[in-house]
């Protein structure tokens, strides 16, 4: 599914994120797909999170943020209750306005590009299997 979503700020702590499945329902995504965004951290809060997908903690989740309180760019994609992760140092850059790209391919490869560059990439067992997410948070 292709969906734009423009025009909301978030802070970061939590507070004021947003459930998108109120509006969408719930996702199947599954197998390869690509989530794209432009983002200005203006602080690095713990954990905080562009995207958060799921069904609960460690439930077939798709997590992008930032890692811990750093500058660490986070892409998490759970199959199952199996964790991979994709942890990029010092990605993200404060006050700094920047186009990501975040893909995984058919065969298992995670990559991250900022503003059309590759600055991360690492291969895991598999693409998402088929599951419905029915936790769509954006900016939490």
């Amino acid at each position: 599914p292709a969906w734009t979503y423009e025009g909301r700020t978030f802070s970061g702590d939590g507070n004021d994120f947003e459930d998108l499945s109120g509006t969408f329902g719930s996702l199947a995504l599954d197998g390869a797909f690509s989530i794209a965004f432009t983002a200005c951290w203006r602080s690095l809060n713990n954990w905080s999170r562009i995207i958060d997908f799921g069904n609960g903690q460690a439930d077939s989740n798709i997590f992008i943020g930032n890692k811990g309180k750093t500058g660490g760019f986070a892409f998490h994609i759970w199959i199952g209750k199996k964790e991979h992760t994709l942890h990029i140092a010092d990605a993200i850059r404060v006050n700094e306005v920047h186009r990501y790209l975040c893909s995984v391919s058919a065969s298992g490869c995670m990559r991250v590009y900022r503003d059309g560059s590759l600055i991360g990439e690492r291969t895991i067992s598999a693409a998402p299997a088929p599951c419905v997410r029915r936790r769509l948070y954006v900016g939490r």
